[in-house]
């Protein structure tokens, strides 16, 4: 017994929807560009905000341990 699948028929398109598909191709590879772009920008200033908290914070250890050698070599 052999199966058979349906088979759907699709009419061909017309200029205007060619047309429209194009245009809406168009704006969406726009709309990637634009998100892409938006997420390399906040990637730089995340990647430089991790840099000038990872400063900070070896300042912050430094005077930590400036301030534990102070009042624990003190008599």
């Amino acid at each position: 017994m052999m199966i058979s699948w349906p088979i759907y028929w699709s009419p061909p398109c017309s200029s205007g929807d060619m047309l429209r598909n194009r245009d809406a191709v168009v704006r969406s590879r726009e709309r990637k560009k634009m998100y892409v772009k938006d997420f390399e920008m906040k990637s730089r200033y995340l990647e430089g905000e991790c840099r000038r908290l990872s400063h900070v914070l070896q300042c912050f250890i430094a005077e930590n341990q400036a301030l534990q050698i102070f009042f624990f070599s003190s008599p």
